[in-house]
């Protein structure tokens, strides 16, 4: 790097702050902000160079540095605002994509599960009765559990699962939601854990009321449930940080037409190298990845929205409901209709 230089990483591109030069674009690297000096104020004029599909990097925009002490921030704001924030950032956590999918109670007579896989996160709470699932998570895990009232269960993406009622009437609120490409990687499973006071207080004021209109309950259910698993669930899915890179491309861009070298670029590396490290961490190239991402996200559409098919694969990144009826078949043995309908279709892992 020339003396005098600073880059900024942004969501899309990174720019080289030169100081008196005319500032350069290097499209697709994401990463986390490089510094600036203390004080050091940028205009970015004109920035241009982004490749095709991405957001319009013309227009003009400030870069600011904030800062206290030994720490600065950048941050990216129109220009000519005069927003000046000082100050210490004690602690940053990651963000979260969390999408509640639905939310029911269902009392059932009969209930039996026969190697049910999909791609979201449930969260079963017992309120009377009991039942037993069993799962298998993948080729050395499997288990039993007993389901019953005062416990919640959480259960991630792809667990395969068969159930049945040991006392009925059973009776069950439960959750479908999705955490993101990160987050909905978790070790398969069934895992236990408290039904806490503030859960039982929503479930409670659910009783002799109409739904609310706004899901807030469903999230404080969800996340008095997240905040009790072990980290370990997420961290042994852990993967090279370019394959974590290029997941997330794939998975923010999955609705348009990728190619491997565009999904590369946003990694920085090869195609080569992108297709080493998969087949690495995952044992799989990255375009298989993109169609699970693709098969998975058309399925959570299929159960839980009134999209038609052909509204599902344009959504999804295929070019007709018919390459996304053949491409369902060939990764999950079921039609987009006889899933919507019902169909669970055989176990399937990813």
């Amino acid at each position: 790097m020339d003396q005098g230089a600073e880059w900024f990483h942004g969501r899309f591109g990174e720019v080289c702050v030169e100081f008196g030069r005319r500032p350069r674009v290097l499209p697709g690297r994401r990463a986390l902000c490089r510094l600036l000096p203390p004080g050091f104020v940028a205009v970015v004029k004109k920035i241009s160079g982004q490749k095709e599909g991405m957001p319009d990097l013309r227009e003009s925009v400030s870069l600011f540095a904030m800062s206290a002490g030994a720490k600065k921030v950048i941050s990216v704001v129109p220009e000519g605002q005069n927003h000046r924030v000082k100050g210490d950032r004690k602690v940053i956590l990651p963000g979260v994509a969390l999408e509640i999918l639905s939310t029911r109670m269902i009392e059932l007579t009969e209930w039996k599960l026969c190697g049910l896989n999909d791609p979201f996160w449930r969260l079963y709470i017992p309120i009377k009765g009991r039942a037993e699932v069993q799962y298998d998570a993948d080729a050395d895990s499997a288990g039993t559990i007993k389901l019953q009232p005062g416990k919640a269960y959480m259960i991630p993406p792809h667990t395969t699962l068969y159930s049945r009622i040991e006392k009925e009437p059973f009776h069950k609120w439960y959750v479908h939601f999705t955490l993101g490409q990160r987050g909905d990687r978790a070790v398969p499973g069934v895992y236990r854990v408290e039904s806490t006071a503030k859960m039982q207080e929503v479930i409670e004021s659910f009783s002799g009321r109409k739904p609310p209109l706004y899901p807030w309950e469903s999230l404080t259910l969800v996340g008095e449930a997240l905040s009790q698993l072990p980290n370990s669930i997420w961290s042994k899915r852990n993967v090279d940080a370019r394959v974590e890179q290029a997941m997330e491309y794939m998975y923010g861009n999955m609705s348009r037409k990728l190619a491997a070298a565009e999904i590369a670029t946003a990694s920085a590396v090869s195609v080569r190298t992108l297709n080493h490290l998969f087949q690495q961490d995952l044992g799989m190239s990255p375009m298989h990845v993109l169609l699970e991402f693709r098969i998975n996200h058309a399925c959570r559409l299929l159960r839980h929205t009134d999209l038609t098919i052909d509204q599902i694969a344009e959504d999804c990144g295929f070019p007709n409901r018919y390459y996304l009826s053949r491409m369902m078949k060939q990764v999950r043995s079921i039609s987009p209709a006889a899933y919507r309908n019902g169909g669970l279709g055989p176990a399937v892992a990813s």
